[in-house]
């Protein structure tokens, strides 16, 4: 996984986005390829977001 399919899924118009514990969780499709990605924002920044962990989505959560 690379920086470029992280952005794509966060750009997808039919992502699933839910807050937990602080952090973002998101579940879209980049480059043909559905994704899980946990996303924390950096303290003291406006829109600066770090990636915690990106993977491809399990079964279940494809269906979600």
């Amino acid at each position: 996984m690379n920086v470029g399919e992280v952005e794509e899924t966060v750009k997808d118009s039919r992502k699933v986005i839910w807050k937990h514990r602080g952090r973002y969780v998101i579940i879209a499709s980049a480059y043909g390829r559905i994704l899980f990605i946990v996303l924390e924002k950096v303290i003291g920044e406006k829109s600066t977001y770090y990636v915690v962990t990106a993977r491809d989505a399990t079964k279940s959560e494809k269906r979600i």
